[in-house]
C-alpha cells in the first residue's frame, strides 16, 4: 500500500473568514501555526504582514511540501518550520514568544484541550488565538488568562477566538 498522507485542508470560505477576523491584528505580528498541514494559513498570513511566521507539524511529508512552498514564494527569510509533535514544541522553555497563534488540530482528537492550557508559555501580552474545530465541539468561555472574544460558524467548522489580556 502506498504511503500517502491525508489531511482536511480549511476551505477558502473559511480561509477568508480566518484573515477578515485576524486583518487588523498581522501587520507586523509574530504568528504560529500550529498542526500546520499544508502551511496554506501561515503562508497567507505572511503575505498579509505577518513579520515572522513558525510552522509545527510532525508530518514529514508536510514540513517538505511546507519548505517548497515558502521557498517558491522567497518568504523562506521570514519562517522557519518546525518537524516536531506540538505538544512537544510547546514545553520548550526557549522559543519565542507569538502574537497570534492558529491551530487547527484533526477534529475528531482531543488536540486543542491538551494544548490550549500551555499556550500561555509562548503569547506576547495581547496575544489572540484562534482555533479551528469541529462545530459540534464547544471550547470553553476561559482557559487561564485566554478568553473568548467571539465565536463564528461556517457549516461543519467553528472558529473560536481567544484573547490574553495583557496582566
Amino acid at each position: 500500500m502506498k504511503n500517502t498522507t491525508f489531511f482536511r485542508r480549511t476551505t477558502s470560505k473559511v480561509k477568508t473568514a480566518i484573515f477578515n477576523i485576524l486583518s487588523n491584528k498581522i501587520h507586523n505580528a509574530c504568528f504560529l501555526e500550529l498542526y500546520a498541514g499544508t502551511g496554506a494559513i501561515g503562508i497567507e498570513a505572511l503575505k498579509k504582514g505577518a513579520s515572522k511566521v513558525v510552522f509545527v507539524e510532525k508530518n514529514p511529508l508536510n514540513c517538505k511540501f511546507i519548505k517548497k512552498a515558502i521557498k517558491s514564494y522567497k518568504l523562506d527569510n521570514k519562517c522557519s518550520v518546525i518537524k516536531e509533535d506540538v505538544f512537544k514544541f510547546i514545553h520548550k522553555r526557549n522559543i519565542d514568544k507569538f502574537d497570534i497563534v492558529f491551530m487547527d488540530p484533526p477534529y475528531q482528537s482531543d488536540e486543542v484541550m491538551k494544548i490550549l492550557p500551555y499556550l500561555k508559555w509562548i503569547l506576547c501580552k495581547d496575544a489572540f488565538v484562534l482555533v479551528e474545530h469541529y462545530f459540534k465541539k464547544t471550547l470553553p468561555e476561559r482557559i487561564d488568562d485566554l478568553i473568548v472574544k467571539k465565536r463564528y460558524k461556517y457549516g461543519d467548522t467553528s472558529l473560536t477566538l481567544y484573547y490574553r489580556k495583557s496582566k
